[in-house]
This record gives C-alpha cells, structure tokens and sequence, in this order.
C-alpha cells in the first residue's frame, strides 16, 4: 500500500494538520489547528472520506485548537500522550489563555492514551509512537513506513524551540538522541514547514544541542 498523505495549513502560526489514508474511504488525522472546518468538511465529502482518528503531536494550542469544533461534526478517536492528555483540558498548558488570535479552550473529550513503543493498527497502516518530550511535556513522534510525524521536536532547521515555561531541555535531549538512533532515511513531516530528509547538516546541528 502507498501511503496517501495530504498536508493542509492552518492560519495561526502555520501550523500543518496531515491526512493519512488508510484505505480508500477512511483518513487519519495528525494534529488539527484552526484550518476552517468547514473547508475541512468538504474536502472529505467530495473525496468521500471518512475521518476515524486523530493523532495530537502536542498540546499546543496551534496543533489542536480545532479539535473540539471538529467533534461536533465527526466521531473519531483521540490520541495522544498522558501528559497532553492532561494538559489539554488547561488553558494555560495548552497555551490558548495567552493567545490573541484564537479563543481559549479545553479539550474535555475522551482520549485514548498512547505509549512509548506502541503500535496501533489503523486500517493497513501501523503507526508507531515514540514519546518525545522537552518542547512540551506531551510531545510523540509518529513512525508510519518511510515517515515520521515529529510535531515542533525537529523542525528542518534543526535549532530546538525550549521558550514555553514547561519545555525541559534535559527531556529534549533524551527525546533527540532516541530519534536521531531510530530515524534513518525516512522522510520528515514536521509541525511546521515542508517535509524534509534527515540531512547530515540537521544531524550535526541537532547533535550540538546534545553537546552543549
């Protein structure tokens, strides 16, 4: 099966929601922002799509402050960390509280928390989680085949964003030194900006942070 991906930009901070088919009627969703729902809607209407689960990279508030709107209109499961499961339901942790452009929120819907090394089967496709924390508390990469999901964790230029008040350096290290073993010639699709290859110039910027 090749995997299917569309990448759809969201208006505050563009931040990138993704579509993964996992078969020719169902879609899976990693992070959703504030892109319109209804152009959402209709996209999945005239591709006869059938949204079944949503993955949250983090709980901040660029990355999931469509997610309850988007409940209104899909029953779909919710993945994510215990951490961004917790924080979610605060507006302060999720960062909305302090957010001119969005209106604060908290995300009460049942989640479905997921694990280090799990694997979760969604149609044909396993998606992999990696718990990956230090930008936020509830970060997770996500490996599918020859791509990983890696939300704000590594972003193309490499540099680490640790400015939040919950971002923790000695978690980040960890979190990047576990991806930096694991990813090899998979392609990237971060939280922000194109997909990208792990390039030797990424690795070495990357490894810098470990150094100092």
């Amino acid at each position: 099966m090749q995997l299917k991906i569309d990448r759809l930009i969201n208006p505050y901070k563009e931040s990138n929601t993704y579509l993964v088919s996992i078969d020719d009627n169902r879609i899976v969703m990693i992070d959703f922002g504030n892109y319109p729902t209804d152009l959402l809607n209709e996209y999945l209407k005239n591709n006869n799509k059938q949204l079944v689960a949503v993955f949250l990279t983090h709980e901040h508030c660029d990355h999931c402050s469509g997610i309850n709107e988007l409940g209104d209109y899909h029953d779909f499961d919710l993945y994510c960390s215990e951490a961004c499961a917790i924080n979610i339901e605060n507006e302060k942790q999720n960062l909305s509280c302090y957010i001119q452009d969005l209106k604060p929120f908290k995300i009460l819907q049942k989640k479905r928390k997921v694990y280090d090394g799990e694997l979760i089967q969604l149609g044909g496709l396993t998606f992999e989680i990696m718990i990956t924390p230090g930008h936020s508390p509830g970060g997770i990469s996500i490996f599918v085949k020859d791509f990983v999901f890696t939300g704000d964790t590594i972003l193309e230029e490499g540099k680490p964003y640790l400015a939040f008040p919950h971002s923790n350096k000695s978690d980040y290290l960890i979190s990047i030194t576990k991806l930096l073993n694991r990813i090899q010639n998979q392609t990237i699709l971060p939280g922000h900006g194109d997909d990208f290859q792990m390039t030797e110039s990424i690795r070495k910027k990357l490894k810098l942070t470990l150094e100092h």
